[in-house]
């Protein structure tokens, strides 16, 4: 997820663990910037298989209907542009690795 948002600023400082173990993610102040690039593709490693799924079947204009009144057209553009950046990452990791190895 943080590599789609471009999160620059995930860190221990902005995770916070509940009870039974359970982790909530903030502070996402300095993500969604217009770079159209991914942030540090060599930390993606497995990918939750439900929610890839459903991020695949969206069309382009669909992603973005999604955020569009949060996001400038530049930002959106970018975002697009990282989620193609993302497949290509996936299915890379896919034939190296297998699919069993790659989602959860």
């Amino acid at each position: 997820f943080d590599e789609l948002i471009f999160n620059a600023d995930r860190n221990l400082g902005n995770l916070l663990a509940g009870p039974e173990y359970r982790l909530w993610v903030y502070d996402h102040g300095r993500a969604f910037q217009p770079k159209s690039e991914l942030y540090d593709p060599d930390k993606l490693r497995r990918v939750n298989r439900r929610v890839w799924d459903r991020l695949q079947s969206m069309s382009d204009e669909e992603l973005k209907d999604v955020v569009r009144e949060h996001l400038a057209v530049d930002q959106l553009e970018a975002l697009v542009a990282r989620r193609a950046l993302l497949a290509e990452r996936v299915r890379a990791l896919v034939d190296e690795h297998g699919e069993a190895a790659v989602f959860y």
